[in-house]
């Protein structure tokens, strides 16, 4: 029987490309995405034209609403009848001037980068334990491992700090139950979410010397969801360039 995978954010970035690649490696894929009904219809036309496309389902849910992401994640639990790995990619981008950050935007980030991250881990935890394997699986930002922030962007990188320290607790919650659970911390990465002019602008600061593609990250996503990564928990693997060290 197919391993199933539930991915938040997976219309578009680097959790697209996550589905994508796992269900042409015959995973089935239950997805959902908060607003881009144009990337997720885009995406679900690769499933059409490879042939693909029942082993993906998309569907619109706001991660950062409890009652959205419970509904989401109990009706795939119960149209699949199990869950072997999640991946929560989603989670929102905030630059502003820190002053100008409200109460508002700070519990937002955390709700979606952290809350959502363990409510989802709940519910799917239980199916799991009871096969004796599991991924989890958590996007984090390279940089943020330094403990420090951009003012712009101190709500964003704080969120991405806590949802790290979270994985890390989780990690030891289910390492008795043949569960693992990683973080995926991307540097600068071309998939869709910088403008082209922001993405040059950065390059002579990845000490690699080029931009990185999603296919990076994915690689790496997959040998965390992987059977050879049994061993791996825990764990911040960094997809940079060395960047943000």
């Amino acid at each position: 029987m197919a391993r199933v995978a539930l991915v938040t954010g997976a219309a578009g970035g680097i959790g697209a490309s996550l589905a994508r690649e796992l269900a042409r490696a015959g995973w089935r894929v239950v997805g959902c995405y908060r607003s881009r009904d144009d990337r997720a219809e885009a995406l679900l036309d690769v499933a059409r034209r490879e042939s693909w496309i029942d082993r993906i389902s998309l569907r619109r849910c706001d991660i950062g609403d409890a009652d959205a992401r419970r509904a989401w994640c109990r009706g795939a639990l119960d149209a699949e009848g199990r869950c072997d790995a999640l991946v929560h990619a989603a989670g929102p981008f905030l630059r502003a001037p820190l002053l100008e950050q409200t109460d508002a935007d700070l519990a937002s980030l955390y709700e979606t980068n952290v809350v959502a991250l363990h409510a989802l881990t709940r519910e799917v935890a239980p199916a799991m334990r009871s096969r004796g394997w599991g991924r989890v699986l958590a996007f984090g930002l390279a940089s943020t491992h330094r403990g420090a922030a951009p003012p712009s962007l101190a709500a964003y990188y704080c969120a991405k700090q806590a949802a790290t320290s979270m994985t890390r607790a989780l990690a030891r919650e289910l390492a008795p139950f043949g569960v693992t659970a990683n973080v995926l911390s991307p540097g600068v990465i071309d998939s869709g979410g910088l403008p082209p002019g922001e993405l040059e602008r950065l390059r002579p600061s990845i000490p690699a010397g080029y931009v990185g593609e999603a296919r990076d990250a994915v690689a790496a996503a997959m040998w965390l969801l992987s059977d050879e990564a049994r061993y791996v928990s825990g764990t911040e693997v960094l997809v940079s360039g060395a960047w943000g060290l």
